[in-house]
């Protein structure tokens, strides 16, 4: 009797020392776009530019599925382009450079809602226009409330929902505090109707001049990134107050964590430094297929001299919010954008004049 129980109990260290180590190579491997087993490609949009008709520089695209439209805030030209997704041509430009009524210093992002097209500024202001590009107003965030996030303006059930920042560095320091709200819910006139969120302990026990903070709501969830912490924070939108339901915990083996605190009092070389071994998440996203995904890209010491884009590397972890799972991936180029279909934009070619998009839908969990 006793060896039959000695040999049970080392089956059972076997089978669970076999399972951690099955678990860990899945962490560890990283495959290609081409490669995922849960993407797969359903369309690709190449934007056709003109002498007359193109694009600057961008990081995220507001997308409509009905009929097909990308809605590009061009941070370069200080306007965005509406590009019809079924032929890639550009049907549409809003706004100019400037500070008058529908001009823009830096469009960050634009999303359509209904006949209204809603632009974020980097001035920390909305501008609200017509489906055909009229301008009908403008709002600014109240005194003391700056933007959290750069592309962070979302709609979910008819409100506007931002990434926020409301304390002051200068006077408060860098570290986080507990009641520290990181997202808003806004009235009609950008005023805030209702804040929630809070910062992971990282942004809590340490200072860290780069506190970014990236924002995806899609039916019952917010997803919140932060700039420098691979983990995702989920908000069940469906209870009052949106408390956090869940974090989950990335393992990418490329996420390169801070090695140590980054204070504004560091030296712009000596943060630099720190920069080309540090990841910087730049979006994150929930699905309706449930699943979570993180965005982020890692950057060579040469990408600060142009920010060349061929300087950086971009990659995501696609999540299984229910089970768990995770697939990580190293990637062609960004992710702009999730539609209402749960599909992925992801960049294909970034070079002028050949600018190509894939649209992946997730499959591999269903």
């Amino acid at each position: 009797m006793y060896h039959i129980r000695l040999f049970v109990i080392l089956i059972s260290v076997l089978f669970t020392i076999s399972a951690c180590v099955g678990k860990s190579d899945s962490a560890s491997e990283v495959r290609t776009l081409s490669a995922s087993k849960q993407l797969v490609p359903v369309d690709t949009i190449a934007i056709q530019e003109t002498d007359e008709s193109f694009i600057g520089a961008f990081e995220s695209i507001g997308v409509t599925t009905d009929p097909l439209r990308l809605y590009i805030a061009d941070r370069k030209l200080h306007r965005v382009a509406v590009v019809d997704g079924a032929s890639g041509e550009i049907v549409q430009i809003i706004g100019e450079h400037g500070q008058g009524p529908g001009e823009f210093d830096t469009p960050e992002r634009a999303i359509r809602i209904g006949n209204r097209i809603i632009v974020e500024d980097a001035q920390a202001q909305l501008s609200f226009f017509t489906d055909e590009g009229r301008f009908l107003e403008r709002h600014r965030l109240p005194e003391g409330v700056w933007r959290g996030g750069r592309w962070s303006l979302n709609a979910h059930e008819g409100d506007l929902y931002m990434a926020i920042h409301e304390a002051d560095p200068r006077a408060s320091g860098l570290k986080a505090t507990p009641d520290q709200s990181v997202l808003a819910r806004l009235n009609e006139d950008a005023g805030i109707a209702e804040r929630f969120g809070s910062y992971p302990m990282f942004y809590q026990e340490g200072e860290y001049v780069w506190q970014f903070t990236t924002l995806d709501i899609n039916q019952k969830h917010a997803a919140v990134g932060y700039y420098l912490s691979p983990d995702i924070q989920l908000y069940d939108m469906t209870s009052s107050g949106y408390p956090l339901a869940k974090t989950i915990s990335i393992e990418h083996p490329r996420f390169m964590r801070p090695d140590a605190e980054l204070p504004m009092s560091m030296p712009r070389d000596e943060l630099q430094e720190h920069a080309i071994n540090t990841s910087f998440v730049w979006q994150t996203f929930v699905l309706k297929s449930g699943v979570a995904v993180q965005v982020f890209n890692n950057r060579t010491e040469a990408f600060y001299d142009d920010l060349s884009e061929e300087e950086r590397t971009h990659y995501a972890t696609l999540a299984h919010i229910a089970s768990g799972e995770q697939e990580n991936l190293e990637l062609p180029g960004r992710v702009f954008a999730r539609d209402e279909k749960g599909r992925l934009y992801i960049e294909l070619n970034h070079v002028p004049d050949q600018r190509k998009i894939g649209v992946y839908e997730v499959a591999g969990w269903e």
